[in-house]
């Protein structure tokens, strides 16, 4: 799974992980990434 997003500054991140359930692994993500 990759996610792509923007962090502090605009800086492009580009996420990449292996898991067995990517609806939870997205929504976790997806929340790290709103918190900063």
């Amino acid at each position: 799974m990759f996610y792509e997003g923007y962090g502090p500054e605009g800086v492009a991140l580009l996420i990449k992980a292996l898991t067995p359930n990517t609806n939870r692994s997205a929504a976790s993500i997806k929340q790290i990434m709103n918190k900063y």
